[in-house]
């Protein structure tokens, strides 16, 4: 409902998805243990789809998205591997909020999670 009232005041409102990325150090005695532990940790991300994720630098938020890419590179028996995601290009409440809006007479409530 209120999306359609700002609707017709502004226009379409558009939003782009958006895209976060995560580097890890990965580190390993030799070049074999370091490229398991490369294909573990891409292993385990490549399998987010559509998933939350949660990102220590916002504790009461999280994105939904899913794998996006990935880039390597390496540099004398370390490597960095940056993970990326598309996500939705809002950020959600990891508890429900209820927001109420008044305009006028108008009253509007909004349960999110």
């Amino acid at each position: 409902m209120v999306h359609m009232i700002f609707q017709k005041l502004n226009g379409e409102l558009t939003y782009e998805d958006r895209i976060i990325s995560y580097t890890f150090d990965i580190t390993g005695n030799n070049a074999e243990e370091m490229n398991k532990k490369k294909h573990d940790v891409s292993a385990w991300l490549c399998a987010v789809h559509e998933e939350d994720i949660q990102d220590d630098d916002y504790p009461h938020l999280h994105f939904v998205g899913s794998y996006h890419e990935s880039d390597w590179e390496e540099d004398d028996g370390q490597g960095e591997l940056t993970i990326k995601f598309i996500c939705k290009p809002y950020m959600y409440a990891n508890v429900e909020t209820v927001i109420e809006l008044s305009a006028g007479n108008e009253c509007f409530i909004n349960y999110s999670k």
